[in-house]
C-alpha cells in the first residue's frame, strides 16, 4: 500500500499464521482487505477501523487452514477462498457482507490443499 495515505501500523489479525492478504479492486472507495489464515478463517477488514482480531467485519470459515482469499476482478463482488480441506469456496457480496456462499468447488483429483485459485481476467465480477 502507498504509505503516503496510510500510516505505518501493524495488527495481530488472526489467531494463526496469515497466508494471504488481498486488497479489494475498489479499495479507494471501500477500504476493504481480506486475509486468510491457518486459523481456518478468511477475515474481511475495513482498514479505517482495524484494531485487532475482534475488529473484523466478517469471518468466513473453512474446515482447514485457508491459504488464499482473492477478490474478483473489476467490482470485487465475489471472493474465492481456498484451503487445506481441498475446497474452493466462492462468496458473493450482499448488502450486509460476503456471507452468501455462492458456490463450493471440490476437485476430486486434488488429494491435498488448493493453494491459489485464480480468477479469469476476462470475467469482470
Amino acid at each position: 500500500m502507498d504509505s503516503r495515505w496510510w500510516p505505518s501500523s501493524s495488527w495481530r489479525l488472526h489467531f494463526g499464521k496469515i497466508f494471504w492478504v488481498s486488497v479489494h479492486p475498489q479499495f479507494a472507495s471501500n477500504h476493504l482487505l481480506a486475509s486468510s489464515s491457518k486459523d481456518h478463517n478468511v477475515c474481511l477488514w475495513d482498514l479505517r477501523t482495524v484494531r485487532g482480531p475482534t475488529s473484523a467485519l466478517e469471518c468466513l470459515t473453512h474446515d482447514g487452514a485457508v491459504y488464499s482469499a482473492r477478490f474478483s476482478s473489476g467490482t470485487g463482488r465475489f471472493l474465492a477462498s481456498s484451503a487445506d480441506d481441498g475446497v474452493v469456496r466462492v462468496w458473493e457480496r450482499a448488502d450486509t457482507g460476503f456471507h452468501m456462499l455462492k458456490d463450493t468447488i471440490e476437485n476430486p483429483s486434488h488429494t491435498s490443499a488448493i493453494v491459489r485459485p485464480v480468477w479469469d481476467p476476462k470475467r469482470k465480477g
